[in-house]
């Protein structure tokens, strides 16, 4: 999980916190149900509870709140979140899911 203060973007990688035992290398795959394309662009969706969230093959993750935080008064919170698939290249390939979290935090508006 990640925490977002304000309302500006972040950008993460999500492959930081997972290991493999037979250290294969891992693909992102899907994110929010839709096909990470494979040629190193990036998947754009609508994350739920409001944002958008990116995230390209490497587990390269951006997440943009869109301005749909904005009502937080300060210190409050809210949550967004979205599914994302990994596979590692091993034989045969083994994938898994995960959610990410993203908390986010209001702040006066000046």
């Amino acid at each position: 999980s990640y925490t977002v203060f304000g309302y500006s973007p972040i950008s993460e990688n999500v492959f930081l916190n997972d290991n493999d035992p037979e250290i294969n290398v891992y693909t992102a795959s899907r994110l929010g149900g839709e096909q990470i394309p494979s040629n190193g662009g990036s998947l754009s969706v609508t994350a739920r509870g409001g944002g958008i969230v990116s995230m390209d093959k490497d587990g390269n993750l951006s997440f943009d709140p869109n301005g749909e935080f904005e009502s937080l008064g300060g210190g409050e919170t809210s949550t967004a979140s979205v599914e994302y698939e990994i596979c590692d290249d091993g034989t045969p390939s083994v994938c898994d899911t995960a959610w990410v979290v993203f908390t986010i935090v209001g702040s006066n508006d000046v």
